[in-house]
């Protein structure tokens, strides 16, 4: 962030006051965004699932009612995804990200090789529309927050044949073959 910063001002594309107000506003937000989250993130860990993804799903899509444009709808879709992949993935998942540096490379290629494809063959399935996009980018957000981790989980996620989960904030080994069977999938 520093460097950034220095780089500005170096550039000539802002003056130095330009660059500290940045900074201090970014700072500002970043404790008002602790502090709330603080207060209203407990309350959110003690939802159930649907409840979860019910505001996962619908506190993007009225902030994209109020406001849409061709990058807001990305911008929503992608947190719709996030939201729904995250929680998904917390509560059936639990994926640690521990591995080998060898591994942790080879699940990133893979990884992003297969968001782009979703991306190029959704592409050319949905038309221009805003509200494609926002499905569009849904999709992938789903594919980076809950189907990338539950495929990594048992193809790559080894260590010594033992795959870690997320239990409790500890990690603990569990069986090699995950399916949804092994847990309750309901809401």
């Amino acid at each position: 962030m520093i460097f950034v910063s220095l780089s500005r001002v170096y550039l000539g594309l802002h003056y130095p006051h330009d660059v500290i107000g940045g900074i201090l506003i970014g700072l500002v937000i970043t404790f008002i965004f602790i502090k709330i989250y603080n207060i209203i993130g407990k309350k959110l860990m003690n939802l159930s699932l649907l409840a979860k993804i019910t505001i996962s799903v619908c506190l993007p899509l009225l902030l994209f009612a109020l406001y849409h444009s061709p990058n807001s709808a990305k911008i929503f879709g992608l947190l719709i995804g996030m939201g729904v992949g995250n929680t998904l993935e917390n509560k059936y998942i639990g994926f640690v990200e521990r591995a080998s540096l060898k591994i942790q490379f080879s699940k990133g290629l893979i990884g992003l090789v297969i968001l782009f494809i979703i991306r190029i063959i959704l592409k050319k399935i949905f038309p221009t529309i805003y509200l494609y996009d926002l499905l569009r980018y849904t999709v992938m957000g789903l594919w980076v927050f809950f189907f990338a981790p539950l495929v990594f989980n048992q193809l790559l996620q080894e260590n010594d044949g033992i795959i870690f989960s997320k239990k409790n904030g500890r990690e603990v080994p569990r069986s090699k073959f995950f399916c949804f069977t092994h847990r309750k999938f309901t809401m």
